[in-house]
């Protein structure tokens, strides 16, 4: 059923797209190839971190620029200038979201444990999610 202008989603619907999207991130990032690191320029990180120390030692700084300048260091420290203040998802927040929403994603999806397994999530994941297991016994 398409969406009218002006239609507001259910809270089903949003729920449906909120576990969709955690559960294709977590497996995104288990298919996805380690990105080459690229080339670190220390001079220019160097210089970042010069020009950020600078700002911060201003006295008439205000708290919320301080916090994002206090951000930027950390973040240019970890990941060098490429960074540009964004972070990606830690691999924790995915599994999260996949804990949180797996289960129902696989039901609405007819997905099961085993498909998961043979992805390559690993069954200590799977069983905090609380996706049912076929019984093959039988």
């Amino acid at each position: 059923m398409a969406r009218t202008k002006g239609s507001v989603l259910s809270e089903e619907a949003k729920e449906k797209m909120r576990a969709r999207r955690a559960v294709v991130r977590y497996l995104e990032s288990l298919d996805a190839p380690a990105a080459p690191e690229p080339p670190v320029d220390t001079g220019r990180v160097e210089a970042e971190l010069a020009r950020i120390d600078g700002l911060l030692a201003d006295p008439e700084l205000r708290a919320p620029r301080r916090l994002q300048l206090l951000q930027r260091k950390r973040d240019v420290q970890t990941h060098g200038l490429s960074s540009r203040g964004r972070s990606l998802p830690s691999t924790d927040e995915l599994i999260d979201g996949l804990i949180r929403h797996a289960a129902a994603y696989a039901a609405e999806e007819h997905l099961s444990y085993e498909a998961f397994v043979d992805f390559g999530v690993p069954t200590s994941v799977l069983d905090k999610a609380n996706i049912a297991r076929v019984d093959t016994s039988s």
